[in-house]
């Protein structure tokens, strides 16, 4: 098992509690020390290991922290495959997320995108060719970025848009690992709770058809009847 550390106040405390634990149950245990969840990753992904916890409070205040997993192949690990399992493991012993790049084992890194638009750049420039000739052959998509609605009952919210475009859109894919992501014929839809703040948190990508105005309209009249 992989096991990182952010640089949080309690993050080398939690590790020599977890790591102890870990090992003591007759599993390997293999330290990155203080790095990024991106390092994670990459370690969890090349090195084949089957688990990598994170100790992380994210961008939460220094004196917080948390847990945070992925499973082998670097597939997230949400409350159904991760938490839910070890909640019913825990009691029955009467005793825990951009776009996604191929060569990165589908995860999501910022940094590396930012990279292969610098190295796209920097060829084009070799050409004497511009980006925006480059640019004109891909169709444009329009998003809403990430909206934030503060609404004490996230899950029956998140629930009520699930359900509204389950009903009328019939999505091709939907995927509940980080929320719910709902991939419908042109655009697509994430929404996801916040486990530390009243926030739910939602965005959607309508494609060159531009139906943003039309499906954030719905989306905000559905959320808006929860919001405190």
């Amino acid at each position: 098992m992989l096991i990182e550390r952010d640089i949080h106040l309690s993050s080398n405390e939690l590790f020599d509690v977890l790591a102890g634990g870990i090992t003591d149950a007759g599993v390997d245990v293999a330290d990155t020390g203080a790095t990024t969840t991106l390092m994670t990753y990459w370690g969890t992904g090349e090195y084949n290991f089957d688990t990598s916890p994170v100790i992380t409070a994210s961008h939460n205040p220094k004196n917080h922290n948390g847990l945070k997993f992925s499973g082998k192949n670097v597939l997230p690990v949400g409350y159904d495959n991760g938490p839910k399992r070890l909640k019913k493991i825990v009691e029955s012993n009467t005793i825990t997320m951009k776009k996604n790049i191929r060569d990165f084992y589908y995860s999501d890194c910022g940094k590396l995108a930012s990279l292969i638009i610098r190295n796209i750049v920097s060829e084009l420039k070799k050409q004497a060719k511009k980006l925006s000739k480059l640019m004109a052959f891909i169709s444009p998509y329009f998003n809403t970025g990430e909206v934030n609605f503060m609404i004490s009952k996230k899950q029956e919210a998140m629930n009520a848009v699930v359900d509204y475009f389950m009903a009328n859109e019939k999505p091709k894919k939907i995927y509940d690992f980080v929320g719910h992501n709902l991939e419908c014929l042109k655009w697509w839809l994430n929404i996801k709770p916040s486990n530390t703040e009243p926030y739910l948190r939602f965005s959607t990508d309508t494609g060159p058809d531009n139906l943003l105005k039309e499906k954030t309209a719905l989306i905000y009249t559905i959320l808006n009847k929860y919001k405190k």
